[in-house]
């Protein structure tokens, strides 16, 4: 698990858990699923417009802007 820091952008519930999408201080951008410490990384991206662009395809209506509460 990575211990940098981490800017979410935006989630989505999918019907099941939380689903987030955020870019680390190193630049790599992640689609996240699940809360708390079981929070896993499910997609990499080699860009944060490309991570944010994804997830509004696959979430369309659920996405709310920020963090996961």
């Amino acid at each position: 698990m990575r211990k940098l820091n981490r800017e979410e952008h935006l989630h989505a519930h999918d019907g099941w858990t939380t689903v987030a999408v955020g870019t680390y201080q190193d630049g790599k951008s992640v689609h996240l699923h699940g809360e708390d410490y079981v929070r896993q990384e499910t997609m990499d991206y080699g860009s944060e417009p490309e991570a944010v662009a994804d997830f509004h395809r696959q979430y369309t209506m659920a996405v709310r802007p920020g963090p996961a509460p």
